[in-house]
């Protein structure tokens, strides 16, 4: 990753942070998943999954030689059925968003794009995490990469799209980290790096922005 992150927050159900916290449990789940309806949130994105997306001009749709339908512009994205694998993502606090001060500040996150979960993992170590998830995907042979998320203006950007790219205007705020974890088992998997309580808090989400940082 090319950003200095300072922290990361893992947002979910509390039952399901106080597994992440306590037991170190990393719930990866499908590609698949995440781009059908199944969230009532903004984690879902029908999108996820496409590789590629064309900029057409002069759109024009003809049923029984009779023209039908017109557009001045279209997006045409294009799904790679045998793309399959597994996600695990996560918020990124880089040095960008914590201000130079001289006295405790509170935390001003705008988390408004993030309307699921009640509690957030908030881990300070950043590195270490990143150490104990990697060394636990390859004890299990799982091919891996992580990145934070490319952001791309889904009016202008035409070509190649990866599973680390996602449309600015509806997720950009969600400044999301992933891990892509390939393969063509289509199910999700649990990896298990240990407890994390030495690298990591617990904490409702309501009180991130309450919390109060001094970063000279």
């Amino acid at each position: 990753m090319k950003k200095h992150y300072l922290s990361f927050i893992k947002f979910g159900e509390k039952i399901h942070m106080e597994k992440l916290i306590y037991e170190g449990e990393i719930f990866c789940n499908t590609l698949s998943h995440f781009s059908e309806v199944e969230y009532n949130d903004s984690r879902t994105d029908k999108y996820d999954g496409a590789d590629y997306i064309i900029q057409g001009t002069d759109l024009k749709m003809k049923y029984k030689n009779q023209i039908v339908a017109t557009a001045e512009h279209c997006q045409l994205y294009r799904r790679n059925l045998d793309l399959t694998g597994n996600i695990y993502c996560f918020y990124g606090i880089d040095k960008d968003d914590l201000k130079l001060t001289n006295s405790f500040e509170e935390m001003s996150l705008n988390l408004n794009g993030i309307n699921w979960g009640d509690t957030a993992v908030f881990i300070y170590n950043t590195k270490e995490f990143l150490k104990r998830v990697n060394n636990a995907l390859e004890s299990k042979a799982l091919e891996f990469k992580i990145s934070p998320i490319i952001y791309y203006d889904h009016k202008t950007f035409h070509g190649e799209l990866t599973p680390f790219h996602k449309r600015r205007e509806l997720f950009e705020i969600q400044k999301e980290i992933r891990y892509w974890i390939p393969n063509k088992m289509n199910q999700f998997q649990n990896i298990n790096i240990g407890n994390m309580s030495d690298i990591s808090f617990i904490i409702p989400k309501d009180d991130i922005c309450k919390m109060e940082y001094d970063y000279k």
